[in-house]
């Protein structure tokens, strides 16, 4: 049940396979997929799930290959209920002998649409998935080279149950709670085996009686190469983790994770001792433990934007010129819905930066949500607000004037009332 050992040094590195540019689509005169059920969330303590090293061999054994899916049974195992329909999680990928990307989906699909996971070779990477179950199991698949073999890790943080026994959703726009460089939250850098707590509840529009709460951890100046854990009360030998990452390469991961009893969280990092790191922490809304938020309906993975191809929005994103993204009316998505699910992917970029998607476009967000060097296909796993109008806001923070990038959303589920 040990987490994974430090990424190798440096940042990413090119050649990463990149995430398929096709649209989710039906066979004319086919039935299209029945609409979703509304569901209420139970968060967890995080659990290791799969864990496919020689020595583990947790949920399956042996390295994935490239291009061949693989079933995992989820619902009926360590805590999460036989009717359980969707997760929330972490997915890491380590020990791939080729770049590529992973592919998360209710059923068992060799030649997905959609994409959960960017990474090169030699560099230990996560992303936070929601992710449907079909009868308590979901597939993943390693999209590389013929041949290429990869170990992957599931961590899940809840689970969505089709009854009103568990917590309903509420938004906030995306508010910083933790920056370590600016003592907001926890005051100074943070030493490896270090346990560190910050409060949630009661700031920035959390109220004090939330449950969880979504959101972004970013790992920024390490000394080391290293992995961290976020959640209710972590020790200095997690069991899971939240974020791996090189030395050198400020790198974010979405999360959906519990709070403790008194509405706090705390984090640790695993690296050489002696070592010290900054951490940022933005949370995108929460959970309550009754029905007066909104219920999750979970998807299947669709895509409604490719800047590559023009599915959402056609032409690159230009450095520090945000752009407004329509979701609602499309994959699926209703009128109703007030926040959605999914994942984010950077391609194409010609400088470093970052992300920020927001309820409405603006030049200069306060937060972030998805950071990366040049030459690096990379993710993240989203919980976005929706604006009045059913769109999300998105903007290139380019470390160069006149730099772009290509961006890719898919959307695995929404919030609606």
């Amino acid at each position: 049940m040990s987490p994974i050992a430090s990424s190798p040094p440096g940042s990413a590195q090119a050649g990463n396979t990149i995430s398929p540019s096709s649209n989710r689509t039906f066979t004319v005169g086919s039935a299209p997929p029945p609409p979703p059920s509304a569901t209420t969330f139970a968060p967890v303590d995080p659990v290791r799930m799969l864990d496919t090293r020689s020595g583990h061999s947790i949920g399956l054994s042996g390295k994935f290959t490239a291009n061949t899916a693989r079933l995992l049974t989820v619902a009926g195992r360590l805590g999460i209920p036989n009717d359980a329909v969707a997760i929330t999680g972490n997915v890491t990928v380590v020990g791939q002998t080729n770049a590529g990307y992973i592919s998360v989906t209710p059923t068992l699909n060799n030649n997905t649409s959609t994409s959960a996971l960017n990474f090169p070779t030699g560099d230990t990477r996560a992303n936070n998935i929601t992710s449907p179950l079909s009868g308590g199991k979901l597939s993943l698949v390693y999209r590389s080279l013929t041949g290429a073999k990869a170990d992957i890790l599931l961590d899940v943080t809840g689970y969505f149950l089709e009854n009103n026994s568990g917590a309903t959703y509420k938004t906030v726009t995306p508010v910083r709670l933790l920056d370590s460089r600016v003592a907001n939250g926890i005051t100074g850098a943070v030493p490896t085996h270090t346990v560190k707590r910050f409060n949630i509840a009661g700031r920035g529009g959390v109220p004090a009686n939330a449950t969880a709460v979504t959101g972004n951890f970013t790992v920024v100046g390490q000394q080391a190469a290293g992995y961290a854990t976020l959640g209710p009360a972590v020790t200095d030998n997690p069991t899971t983790s939240t974020i791996n990452f090189p030395m050198g390469d400020t790198r974010a991961n979405g999360i959906t994770v519990r709070l403790a009893g008194d509405g706090s969280l705390s984090l640790v990092w695993i690296a050489a001792s002696g070592k010290t790191s900054q951490f940022l922490f933005d949370v995108t809304g929460y959970y309550l433990a009754n029905l007066t938020g909104s219920k999750f309906y979970p998807l299947s993975p669709g895509r409604v934007l490719d800047t590559r191809n023009g599915t959402g929005l056609s032409g690159t994103f230009k450095t520090d010129v945000a752009r407004t993204l329509t979701v609602r009316g499309h994959v699926g998505v209703p009128a109703p819905a007030i926040a959605v699910t999914g994942n984010l992917t950077v391609v194409g970029q010609t400088k470093s930066g970052y992300v920020s998607m927001t309820q409405s476009a603006t030049n200069s967000p306060t937060t972030s949500t998805l950071n990366f060097p040049v030459a690096d296909v990379r993710a993240n796993g989203v919980t976005g607000p929706l604006s009045g109008g059913g769109s999300v806001g998105l903007v290139y923070k380019g470390s160069a004037t006149g730099s772009s990038t290509n961006l890719i959303l898919d959307i695995t589920g929404y919030f609606a009332p």
